[in-house]
């Protein structure tokens, strides 16, 4: 597809989202314009699905062909000419269908109360909709539509149903998906990382098999540090526009949000997992690397330093100071140059300044407790002093006061101090280093000012 074509779909996609009005006026047909009726409830065979599996899989295929004949049908993006008094049931929204299917969906988090009793709904749902998703994503001939069917699935990956793995695993690492599908696929991601194992909370162990696991963040990698794997490279000689340039930046942002869902900075415990380092890789952005094109933007950057903040340190004790001291560079880079703007201009609005400043100061505090040999996920924030160096106390006291607090209650932001903070406590230590894992000391960040 010309890069012309592809970004202008792409920004569609990215002003509008749900793309809800999209598709041309189509005309009233007589036994062919009604809306599919809704499938009987499968809210009861949350508990009871494993009692009459086979009764409870024709039901959840059910379910699942009316949302994949629901979120195609002509009606959902049909707009009125004129004001007409409705007849009959309400056309619902997109919005409201992926909300409605959302319902249905359970997810599993340590405070959840799902357990393995659930494991046959997750699993039976998790099948029936990926495979009638993929049919409309897959062969649909209406970008809208297939857009749309990509949210849903988005939506039923925060069961974790592991089905869903390998299927959003491929439509990241295909070049022949479109730029507005990735985008949606890299939320379905992120939603996957996010979901636990439900046979073990306390490990935070993700809801698939390591092979699996490693897979999918393999390919989030690539999506964020090789050219041309959103946007198809143009033509030697010819630059990106600054247009395509914030296409590239929005949908890659929702590839580093999805890669911070990881939990785990150098790799997912278990047989046949292969060392990923996804912490290296958000810490490439938070400083912005030169060698990832075009450069991060200033969200990407943020969510690059919150996605630091949700992964373990490497299981090695031995490791972990040096990570900490490596990471904490990471970190207050990133922070200081999310924070420039808003130093040098106080009033400026492009950006939810309060919002992200209260996004970093927690994503900060839950850094702290993951050094803790005992952590809990059912208490996220319990930790006991002097569990983790003294290096992470250090920072998270030094942003919270100069930036992050300031940022939130409209103070003013003190981004040089900061950076002198880093410089001086940071970089002037003999333990700091740019090799956060002792055990392959070629995995480096990058230096930046």
């Amino acid at each position: 597809m010309p890069v012309q074509r592809f970004v202008s779909w792409t920004l569609l996609a990215a002003g509008l989202l749900a793309l809800g009005a999209a598709v041309p006026p189509v005309a009233a047909q007589p036994g062919k314009d009604d809306l599919p009726k809704p499938p009987p409830s499968i809210s009861g065979y949350k508990d009871t699905t494993g009692k009459d599996l086979n009764k409870a899989k024709g039901d959840f295929i059910t379910f699942a062909k009316y949302q994949a004949e629901i979120i195609s049908h002509p009606r959902i993006y049909s707009t009125p000419q004129e004001f007409v008094p409705p007849k009959g049931p309400t056309v619902p929204s997109t919005d409201a269908l992926i909300t409605d299917l959302g319902r249905s969906i359970l997810v599993p988090t340590p405070n959840s109360n799902i357990g393995s009793d659930q494991a046959d709904y997750i699993r039976e749902l998790g099948v029936a909709l990926d495979q009638e998703l993929k049919i409309v994503i897959d062969r649909n001939p209406t970008p809208v539509v297939r857009l749309n069917a990509m949210r849903m699935l988005a939506a039923a990956c925060k069961s974790g149903a592991q089905i869903h793995w390998p299927t959003v695993t491929g439509y990241i690492a295909n070049p022949n998906t479109p730029g507005e599908l990735k985008y949606y696929a890299f939320q379905a991601a992120g939603n996957l990382l996010a979901a636990f194992d439900l046979n073990d909370y306390s490990a935070r162990k993700h809801a698939h098999k390591p092979k699996e696991v490693s897979d999918l963040i393999a390919a989030l990698q690539n999506a964020i540090v090789k050219p041309g794997a959103i946007v198809p490279a143009p033509p030697a000689g010819v630059a990106l526009s600054p247009e395509q340039i914030d296409v590239v930046s929005f949908i890659r942002r929702a590839a580093i949000r999805a890669l911070g869902q990881a939990r785990y900075s150098d790799r997912v415990p278990g047989p046949g997992a292969p060392d990923l380092y996804p912490a290296h890789t958000l810490a490439r952005v938070a400083v912005s690397d030169p060698a990832i094109q075009p450069p991060p933007s200033d969200t990407e950057v943020a969510e690059a330093v919150i996605g630091l903040c949700n992964m373990s340190p490497p299981s090695k004790s031995t490791e972990k100071e040096a990570y900490a001291y490596a990471m904490a560079d990471a970190i207050l880079t990133g922070l200081t140059t999310f924070a420039t703007k808003k130093a040098a201009t106080p009033l400026d609005a492009t950006l939810p300044w309060r919002s992200y400043g209260a996004r970093l100061s927690d994503a900060l505090k839950a850094w702290r407790p993951l050094f803790e040999l005992g952590y809990s996920p059912a208490k996220p924030l319990a930790f006991t002093q002097g569990a983790a160096p003294k290096v992470v106390d250090d920072v998270l006291a030094e942003a919270e006061r100069r930036v992050l607090l300031p940022m939130y209650d409209k103070g003013s932001v003190d981004v040089n101090g900061l950076k002198q903070y880093r410089d001086n406590s940071i970089r002037g230590d003999k333990k700091f280093t740019h090799s956060p894992f002792v055990s392959d000391p070629k995995v480096v960040i990058p230096k930046k000012n």
